[in-house]
């Protein structure tokens, strides 16, 4: 019965999740982005979106040439680490967003899309210090308390992993990863009246 009362809840969630435009769906394993944008985690789709441009998303070629121009700018480096991870190519993607951490250890961006790429990588106590080095350096980074709420689940910490959740929605209430998640982590608590809140 319990296993049933799982299995239908976490296929509404699926459902309510597959309604929704690429740029605010959380697909499989992907990142909870950019400057304030998620296991989901947020689909580097997204970031294309959230730098407020309705053209397409820059080339390969132009984010090469942009982090020659500019060595020293980690979004330059988060941004050709975007574009790699969207072609698949995670090697040059982690590499990417570790050189972004490198010459911008103040950005919370960088340590978050660091994160992202350690929980790739199966780093997951590497992710979460880079998620909790995020969230120090912003509290009000939803997305990154998302992803560490995403990475405690996998560690196995579900409590804490609750309680990241209500954070990431009390900064970012329409997240809907950040909702899916917090259900499942509910659901693995045992509190299935709460889970179905977030769930449906």
């Amino acid at each position: 019965m319990r296993a049933h009362a799982i299995v239908l809840l976490v296929a509404m969630a699926s459902a309510r999740l597959a309604g929704q435009s690429p740029a605010s769906a959380p697909p499989k394993h992907r990142p909870a982005a950019t400057s304030g944008t998620t296991p989901t985690r947020t689909s580097p789709r997204t970031a294309g979106a959230e730098r407020g441009s309705a053209s397409a998303p820059a080339s390969l070629e132009e984010l090469l040439q942009a982090v020659t121009r500019r060595p020293n700018d980690p979004r330059a480096h988060v941004a050709l680490g975007l574009a790699y991870w969207q072609q698949n190519d995670f090697a040059h993607a982690y590499a990417s967003f570790q050189r972004a951490v490198e010459v911008g250890p103040n950005s919370a961006e960088a340590r978050n899309w660091l994160g992202v790429a350690l929980s790739e990588k199966a780093d997951v106590p590497g992710a979460i210090a880079s998620f909790r080095k995020a969230i120090a350096l912003n509290p009000k980074y939803g997305r990154a308390y998302s992803n560490l709420g995403t990475a405690l689940l996998q560690s196995g910490d579900v409590i804490e992993a609750v309680a990241v959740f209500e954070k990431a929605l009390g900064l970012e209430p329409n997240n809907a990863g950040a909702h899916l998640n917090l259900g499942i982590a509910l659901l693995e608590k045992g509190d299935f009246e709460a889970a179905l809140r977030h769930l449906r």
